[in-house]
């Protein structure tokens, strides 16, 4: 799924997740949990607001169901790839 960037993308990534997971449920008849659905939309809701935070411009969503498995990939427009960070003990978030 194509997302713009804009002020409500975040939301509409969750949105469409649920989406695509009742879709699957429904046209193929693979079950989805409840526990399933909240964990989808929470990480593409935490990739999604990570790419809109750091790199201005558009962001694309995958999610793939492979076996039990819900697969989610992010791409932005960062042409360099993130960097692991050391923790910070005293950060919020």
């Amino acid at each position: 799924m194509p997302l713009d960037g804009d002020g409500v993308v975040i939301a509409q990534a969750r949105h469409r997740a649920a989406g695509f997971l009742a879709r699957v449920q429904a046209e193929h008849g693979l079950p989805v949990s409840v526990r399933a659905m909240d964990l989808t939309q929470l990480v593409v809701g935490e990739l999604v607001t990570n790419a809109c935070e750091y790199v201005p411009g558009p962001v694309l969503v995958d999610l793939r169901v492979t076996g039990a498995v819900v697969e989610v990939s992010v791409w932005d427009s960062d042409p360099v790839l993130p960097v692991a960070r050391a923790t910070q003990a005293g950060r919020m978030g």
